[in-house]
């Protein structure tokens, strides 16, 4: 959880924030986040959703990197233009942990909309909380 700034190709720039969960399906080769973020900027709110699979690299024991791509689908809330889009998601998860089950993250993320080319940058930084199960 955390803020969330999202800079499109064609509009002002969106800010909010985020939330997710994620889950390892299989140890160190595939985890599965799913996430929410509102954003909004002078006209607009908008409400986005994303599944993000992710291929995980534990570089040191409090650092873990990931790679991950997903489907992505924002709806415009309120403003000129209420649609809904979906988009292709392409994001870098840097995760950092100090403690067990307390860190922090930076979550850059790029989204291009197949149909019409629209681009757009985004990036999330927040908090962790780790839940281990035994």
């Amino acid at each position: 959880m955390g803020p969330a700034g999202e800079w499109p190709s064609h509009e002002r720039a969106n800010f909010g924030g985020t939330f997710a969960v994620e889950k390892s399906v299989i140890e160190n080769w595939l985890e599965i986040e799913a996430g929410l973020t509102m954003l909004g900027t002078t006209g607009h709110t908008e409400l986005s959703g994303d599944i993000i699979f992710k291929k995980p690299f534990r570089i040191s024991p409090t650092f873990e990197f990931m790679i991950g791509v997903g489907p992505s689908i924002s709806r415009t809330l309120n403003g000129e233009d209420q649609s809904t889009t979906v988009s292709a998601a392409f994001t870098l998860d840097f995760m950092f942990w100090p403690s067990p089950n307390v860190g922090w993250f930076l979550e850059p993320t790029w989204t291009v909309n197949p149909r019409n080319g629209q681009q757009s940058f985004a990036a999330s930084v927040g908090l962790l909380v780790g839940i281990r199960q035994r």
